[in-house]
């Protein structure tokens, strides 16, 4: 079980990233840099198929 401070801190961390990624964002910075490549554009051959 997690302690209260554990739980505080990835609600923290997750707000701060949410935020970061949001400020990218509206500043016109290409988010993808950020993490990693395109999250959107998934070649058709990589998809799930189904």
């Amino acid at each position: 079980m997690k302690s209260p401070s554990e739980d505080l801190q990835l609600k923290v961390l997750f707000v701060t990233n949410t935020l970061e990624i949001t400020a990218a964002y509206l500043r016109g910075d290409p988010v993808d840099d950020l993490y990693g490549g395109p999250w959107e554009e998934v070649p058709a051959a990589d998809a799930p198929s189904g």
